[in-house]
């Protein structure tokens, strides 16, 4: 019965690090986005875009920056709880640091541009 219970700890550790290393990974990718609509909305200025165009750009440029800040952690709570119920698995911590490392990156991105 306990090797049940340890499988179960185990198994859900790992899906719990792997969606914080798929929220890291989504964070950076926000990151991205953001630069993408940002830089449109910075450009579209003297290009004479309607304003209103430019101003729905930076509108989504602002959702990306909210999107980074809780996926990143997201990734990091998701990481952590995963390290804290199984110590000892290999897999499980290399998953979890990578998850709290992807979503430290997202949140180091997001200031970076603030």
């Amino acid at each position: 019965m306990a090797s049940v219970i340890s499988d179960r700890r185990l198994r859900f550790s790992i899906v719990l690090a792997v969606v914080g290393v798929i929220c890291g990974l989504a964070g950076v990718a926000a990151w991205v986005g953001y630069g993408t609509l940002a830089t449109r909305a910075m450009v579209g200025v003297p290009h004479a875009l309607p304003p209103a165009e430019t101003h729905r750009l930076a509108r989504y440029a602002d959702s990306f920056t909210l999107a980074q800040l809780l996926l990143g952690i997201l990734a990091i709570a998701c990481g952590w709880i995963a390290r804290r119920r199984v110590r000892g698995s290999k897999w499980v911590g290399i998953l979890a640091y990578s998850s709290i490392g992807l979503g430290a990156l997202a949140l180091v991105l997001m200031i970076l541009i603030v």
